[in-house]
């Protein structure tokens, strides 16, 4: 294959973001763990040193109560439904290519990388798991926390302790990107589940021509949607190779992550003193990168872009 790079894949998105490469931006991904040995992911360990950057909270044994560990855990990825999930969208990030012509490159290589694991021993990502991600991303001081796996086994988690970690993300200003379900069902698709449910998320996802052709004209896209992906062809790692195939809801979240971290990277390069953007700043930011909603250009594009949801409201 020849090198796909994510970085200059996706349209509309300004140059000068582009050539930041991410670059002093803390990117915090929750997903089921990354197969670090891979060519284009090896570089990580040796790039972060001994400092504690892989985490596994979804280890029966982790508390969230004690602090950051001061080790790594072991994040190999726990292929849920047989795929390599976590190490699929971490190469959208941080991919480096295996030799001049051969591999994949990440979006923003030059970011600074906390892969948190939230998977079981049993495969599964539960609520509790997810929530500790969180907190242990706050507390790591991540810039962006991307989640692009949704929780299908419950776990209680105290209302208390949801206030608490969602309130310090906008105290924070800290930005969650969420996702939707891989589905070909409009309604299906439009059912939000959490932590997409969440306020303080930005929520995308790939809205197939099964869906488009499907929405009925008085039905509306849910209004926590913020955009619309196009499932054009992606490649991304596998456990020990490299894929290609249209894009998926968590391919999109992961990408829209990527574009928030070339966007903020930005705005240091230009103002060392500023800090981050809120929810709403990032959500106007973004949308000039999107295209307006249009079902025909959505369904037959063959490159990866972006759409606004119809009648988006960014300060939702």
């Amino acid at each position: 294959m020849s090198i796909f790079n994510w970085n200059t894949k996706i349209e509309n998105i300004p140059t000068e973001w582009r050539e930041t490469q991410g670059k002093g931006v803390k990117i915090a991904i929750l997903d089921s763990g990354a197969q670090l040995d891979h060519p284009a992911l090896n570089h990580l360990k040796a790039q972060l040193g001994d400092a504690a950057h892989f985490f596994y909270v979804g280890d029966p044994n982790f508390n969230p109560t004690s602090g950051v560990p001061t080790v790594n855990g072991d994040i190999s990825d726990a292929l849920p439904m047989g795929e390599a999930h976590g190490t699929a969208c971490l190469s959208i990030l941080a991919a480096q290519p295996e030799g001049t012509d051969l591999g994949l490159s990440g979006m923003v290589p030059d970011a600074e990388f906390f892969v948190i694991k939230i998977s079981s021993p049993d495969k599964a990502a539960r609520n509790g798991s997810l929530v500790n991600g969180i907190d242990l991303a706050l507390k790591l001081g991540a810039d962006i926390i991307v989640c692009s796996i949704l929780p299908r086994m419950s776990q209680q988690v105290s209302d208390g302790r949801l206030t608490d970690v969602f309130q310090r993300i906008s105290d924070q200003k800290v930005l969650l990107f969420t996702t939707l379900l891989n589905t070909d069902d409009f309604e299906t698709f439009n059912k939000i589940m959490f932590p997409s449910s969440r306020a303080e998320s930005i929520v995308t996802g790939v809205a197939t021509s099964s869906i488009v052709n499907s929405k009925p004209s008085d039905s509306p896209f849910d209004n926590n949607i913020d955009f619309l992906f196009a499932a054009a062809p992606a490649s991304t790692c596998t456990a020990d190779a490299y894929d290609s195939r249209p894009a998926a809801s968590s391919i999109a979240t992961i990408a829209l992550g990527g574009i928030a971290a070339l966007c903020l990277a930005n705005a240091r390069a230009k103002n060392s003193s500023f800090r981050r953007f809120s929810r709403v700043e990032m959500l106007s930011a973004l949308q000039t990168c999107a295209k307006d909603y249009d079902p025909a250009a959505l369904i037959s594009a063959q490159s990866l872009q972006f759409y606004k949801k119809p009648s988006n409201n960014a300060s939702a």
